[in-house]
């Protein structure tokens, strides 16, 4: 029986035995090119067949008619900070006249601007806040999203971001992965040292990790925040938990971040902007992806932008993120950002889309998502057109015919 989508949503069956047809099926399991299969079989939130439709088994299947449209895995944006409070347009309109991202942070805007409001707003208002933003990334075709802490800089107000991200994710219908970045800036109400905040935010981490709200561990390592030594004891307390790492790293100025990520058996090196070439080898030896967020790259960068002709010719595999926040990069599009990618940082449209996709998925230690593939997550998203590049070649109007996540059909405007 073939349903409407907008059927399918108002039942919101649960474990839906469910079958997209006339499809042109992009796995994303080696590239970015479509293969020879029309049928994606879903049941119990899994993906349970792909290929032929005369192959398949239909009997009692809810249809989802494609009508030729490209299929890709649920988007998935691998680098966000969408719960805070408050805005920093000020500090947008400071910027375009020149002021730097240094010398506003020095002001007493910048990361602890956003600290300040967000600690004075409670855990609903910041669940209220963060709501229309998943919704807005879930128009888009975004179904997994990881949100850092680091807004609150002390105990009580990282648990409530951090709180406040998994009942979002809860509330808007998808995925949410946590992540600590107490190390984000160095508080200035703090009581000790810089080594006495990162030795007691080691104890957070473990408190946290103990609570269920932290799903890996990140540092933001620069000259004016945190260092590399910070960064590794982060990562001893974060491997003896079993959570996995991602860095801030190399955005500001050239540290050796990508390095050190190497070093640290890092999931993901964020930002690069300011990534010694010679490191990609060290990248791909350890199979650390490059986390690449172009609209933080071209906000704050002043064209510094990652070394992509290195990465690439390294084998470097290379994700793509909004880092949505309310400073560096406010665009919650992961579209956009795919495509700002493509025009401004040089990837090719099959790195930008394996980049919200398989490549994300690997950023974030998610195996069963990001691929369309027997025993996957039921992530998919069905697009109005044959041809998954049009998803980020014209932007302004959706492009996604229907979207499941889970298995379910989902709503997406």
């Amino acid at each position: 029986m073939t349903i409407s989508v907008q059927n399918l949503v108002k039942r919101k069956v649960p474990g839906t035995f469910l079958a997209i047809v006339n499809a042109r099926v992009y796995p994303m399991t080696v590239d970015a090119q479509p293969v020879a299969a029309d049928t994606i079989v879903c049941d119990g939130g899994r993906i349970v067949f792909v290929g032929p439709r005369v192959a398949a088994s239909l009997d009692g299947a809810q249809i989802v008619d494609a009508r030729g449209g490209a299929v890709v895995p649920g988007l998935i944006d691998a680098h966000t900070h969408f719960v805070f409070a408050g805005d920093r347009v000020g500090e947008f309109r400071q910027k375009s006249e020149g002021a730097t991202y240094e010398a506003i942070a020095k002001q007493g805007g910048g990361i602890w601007k956003t600290v300040l409001a967000t600690r004075k707003a409670s855990e609903e208002e910041l669940v209220a806040l963060a709501v229309p933003r998943l919704e807005a990334m879930r128009a888009r075709g975004v179904t997994t999203v990881e949100c850092k802490g680091g807004y609150g800089l002390d105990l009580a107000n990282e648990r409530k971001m951090l709180r406040a991200a998994r009942e979002a994710g809860r509330r808007a219908g998808l995925h949410v992965v946590t992540t600590f970045l107490a190390l984000h800036t160095f508080p200035k109400d703090a009581a000790g040292s810089r080594a006495d905040y990162v030795h007691e935010s080691l104890h957070w981490l473990e408190a946290l990790h103990g609570e269920g709200l932290v799903d890996g561990a990140d540092v933001f390592v620069e000259t004016s925040a945190f260092l590399a030594d910070d960064a590794r004891a982060t990562a001893k307390v974060a491997k003896r938990l079993g959570l996995p790492l991602r860095l801030h790293v190399d955005q500001l100025s050239a540290g050796r971040g990508a390095a050190l990520c190497a070093e640290l058996a890092a999931l993901s090196a964020d930002h690069l902007e300011h990534m010694a070439a010679g490191d990609a080898e060290l990248l791909a030896k350890h199979d650390v992806v490059a986390g690449l967020v172009p609209w933080a790259s071209l906000y704050v960068g002043r064209g510094a932008k990652p070394p992509i002709a290195a990465l690439r010719a390294a084998g470097v595999k290379m994700m793509v993120a909004t880092d949505f926040n309310p400073g560096s990069a406010p665009v919650c599009d992961l579209l956009a950002a795919a495509a700002l990618s493509v025009g401004y940082l040089g990837l090719t449209v099959d790195e930008a889309l394996l980049g919200i996709t398989r490549h994300a998925a690997q950023a974030l230690g998610l195996g069963d998502r990001g691929v369309i593939k027997e025993g996957a997550v039921a992530d998919l998203v069905v697009l109005d057109h044959p041809d998954a590049a049009r998803a980020i070649y014209e932007l302004g109007r959706s492009p996604i015919r229907a979207l499941l996540h889970s298995g379910n059909p989902t709503a997406v405007s």
